[in-house]
């Protein structure tokens, strides 16, 4: 599910939490409308912003990349990984791709 305040401000994906704990579903019930919540489904990879992070992991960041050992693939990819949470316009592009940023 996905919980949209109405002035899009901030976006909160819940897969698969059915039923909401009464704590939730209270709060949600309180702001009278102002957040709706939407049932995502069970697998959707293209409403995934990680997924197209991954991706961009995987065919540009360490696409070229020979290693000989599990700990040199681990260390490249928390490199790149570091790298691109510095490019803000690479996260922006995941969000707006998996269409959940305006």
């Amino acid at each position: 599910m996905q919980c949209r305040p109405t002035n899009q401000a901030k976006i909160k994906p819940f897969y698969g939490l059915t039923p909401f704990c009464e704590l939730v579903r209270d709060y949600i019930l309180s702001t009278r409308g102002r957040i709706q919540v939407e049932r995502f489904p069970a697998y959707a990879p293209e409403l995934n912003p990680v997924e197209y992070m991954w991706g961009h992991l995987k065919t540009k960041e360490i696409a070229n990349l020979i290693v000989t050992k599990a700990w040199e693939l681990s260390f490249e990819a928390t490199a790149a990984l570091r790298r691109m949470c510095r490019r803000k316009c690479i996260i922006a592009a995941c969000y707006t791709h998996a269409q959940l940023w305006p």
